[in-house]
């Protein structure tokens, strides 16, 4: 009975915060549309007057600038909807929305629908997501172009979730690839990690890859989807 107490709250938590990311998305499309007829409106004298050389200057140097606060937005609306969980979906959105608020660039592809129906507890994947989300955007953070990127695909039946993120070019890799959890920085981000290692290893078709490059810290997160 508290086990089942405690998945309801966690569900309803998850709820609230996908209401919530919605809601914002939500206001920044209506803001969206505002700003789109006082756009109209800005270049019409241009067209009325035919003056393109005014009209060009006015598109490279003020509208161009407007595409990079309203594509990711309006990206993850259409992809967002392609995760068949409510669960999943929500924390996935709230992470993005969380930050696109601090600043950093973010990305979301999902070609078609997938994670339906995992054949473990979601609240699992959840939990993992998000310690992977939030020590993602705190690395981000550290780094001189701050970016977070996350794709979900199927690949020989499996399917994947891989985020990527930008980190400091003062961490060496070899840290990074230390086997040993714990951070000397923040003891809530070792916590973190030790928890995301005991999720994944308590479900049998669970896997997590890391991969470093100079510029990024991917974290793969391969679903087994047994026949």
């Amino acid at each position: 009975m508290q086990q089942s107490q405690q998945q309801t709250q966690t569900a309803y938590e998850e709820i609230q915060i996908y209401s919530h990311a919605l809601e914002i998305s939500y206001q920044d499309l209506r803001a969206f549309k505002h700003d789109y007829s006082n756009i109209l409106l800005s270049i019409q004298e241009y067209i009325d007057e035919e003056d393109l050389s005014g009209l060009r200057d006015y598109y490279h140097n003020q509208l161009k600038a407007t595409q990079k606060l309203v594509t990711p937005t309006f990206n993850r609306l259409d992809d967002i909807q392609n995760i068949g969980s409510s669960e999943i979906r929500s924390i996935i959105l709230h992470k993005l929305n969380h930050a696109q608020g601090l600043g950093i660039t973010s990305s979301l592809e999902i070609p078609k629908a997938l994670l339906v129906k995992p054949i473990f507890d979601t609240i699992q994947l959840v939990r993992l997501l998000g310690i992977l989300l939030d020590n993602a955007i705190e690395a981000a953070q550290e780094s001189t172009n701050p970016s977070l990127s996350i794709a979900v695909f199927k690949q020989v039946g499996d399917e994947m979730i891989i985020i990527g993120n930008t980190y400091s070019a003062l961490i060496p890799k070899e840290q990074l690839l230390q086997k040993n959890p714990r951070s000397t920085k923040d003891p809530k981000r070792g916590i973190g990690l030790q928890n995301a290692a005991s999720i994944v290893k308590q479900e049998n078709s669970l896997f997590l890859e890391t991969q470093i490059t100079d510029r990024y810290y991917t974290q793969i997160i391969t679903i087994h989807q047994e026949e």
